[in-house]
């Protein structure tokens, strides 16, 4: 994992923040201008940016799992200390944020120059590899 700060924060009428997407950058190890950025029309309709990032992610043999809170506790995601994840949720500043997470749940990176993380973690997002992926 290489730290990456997010270069966008949430103003009103400008393109959503891009916490998410240096949480990314951060776990490949490339640059935030790689990754795909949620633009002013993702505010209303997120759909089209979880499309365009599970493509770009797949085109590097990855896939994006996102794992909701009553899932956690029988969920078969390991929760090694080494495994590193996202974790997305109400931030400090009022927004919804996510950072790089850590095992059980202990903060690494925060994309936020402020460092200080989330108030609760609502989500937790996995970067898995394709070929340990399998369709039913």
């Amino acid at each position: 994992m290489k730290p990456v700060f997010q270069t966008r924060f949430h103003l009103p009428g400008e393109p959503p923040g891009n916490c998410f997407p240096a949480c990314i950058a951060s776990l490949l190890e490339v640059s935030i201008s790689d990754v795909p950025q949620p633009g002013i029309d993702d505010k209303d309709d997120w759909s089209e940016y979880w499309t365009r990032l599970g493509a770009w992610l797949e085109g590097l043999g990855f896939h994006l799992i996102q794992v909701s809170p009553g899932w956690w506790s029988t969920s078969v995601m390991s929760e090694s200390e080494s495994d590193l994840w996202i974790g997305s949720g109400p931030g400090p500043r009022g927004h919804r944020h996510s950072v790089v997470m850590r095992g059980a749940g202990f903060l690494v990176h925060d994309p936020h120059p402020s460092g200080v993380g989330l108030l609760e973690v609502d989500d937790r997002e996995y970067l898995v590899p394709l070929d340990v992926c399998v369709s039913y």
